[in-house]
């Protein structure tokens, strides 16, 4: 048995090549590939058992001939999630497979935006941003449960310096130097989602600018 688990509900941004992962509290989709045979014919999927274990805890609700994926909330009280499926046939032919998913944190990261490209996903920026000029951050919050950054589950704080402060929209951010200056800024965000609890995340910024001439 070949067990496949995908986070659909965790936020990735469009035309992300890696996979979506889940955090504390998501939920996945785990899909059982048996290949079993009864020594003349390998046996339809659709027509095999499954049992669904939750760390060693057999789940009902999902359970059942042909039910061959199930949808599981990760449990939060353990660092990892145990999912077992035990697979029978009519005959009384049986196997089984355990998989072990790891949550992962949720990873809001800056990136430079501009107005005609959008975000550019290929400009990361770190602990630490320098400029000379006016510039624009995009917050994107990796990871997420929920179906865009924009939803109203989740709510952004951005604070300078300490003190709130609104941003040019709800994940941007436009900023403008004064004139002839020099210094720093400290830029930190707050984010909550209200459907899962247990995702909070904070990130921040070293901001240094020089528009001297």
């Amino acid at each position: 048995i070949d067990l496949l688990w995908e986070s659909k509900e965790s936020y990735v941004p469009p035309f992300y090549k890696g996979k979506a992962l889940p955090s504390d509290g998501a939920s996945i989709y785990v899909t059982a590939f048996p290949n079993m045979s009864n020594g003349v014919n390998i046996l339809s999927a659709k027509n095999l058992s499954y049992l669904w274990y939750i760390n060693g805890e057999f789940i009902d609700n999902v359970s059942g001939q042909g039910k061959q994926s199930a949808l599981i909330k990760l449990d939060f009280l353990d660092e990892k999630t145990d999912i077992k499926v035990r697979v029978r046939s009519p005959e009384g032919l049986e196997s089984e497979k355990t998989i072990s998913v790891y949550p992962h944190s949720v990873m809001p990261l800056f990136y430079l935006y501009d107005e005609l490209l959008g975000t550019r996903y290929s400009s990361l920026i770190e602990r630490r941003f320098e400029t000379s000029t006016d510039f624009t951050l995009a917050l994107v919050p990796f990871y997420f449960s929920t179906k865009g950054f924009l939803s109203s589950s989740i709510s952004y704080s951005w604070l300078l310096d300490g003190l709130p402060i609104t941003p040019t929209e709800k994940t941007l951010m436009s900023f403008r130097p004064k004139e002839n200056s020099v210094g720093s800024r400290n830029l930190l965000i707050q984010l909550s989602n209200s459907k899962r609890g247990l995702q909070d995340a904070e990130t921040s910024l070293d901001i240094f600018f020089d528009t001297r001439k």
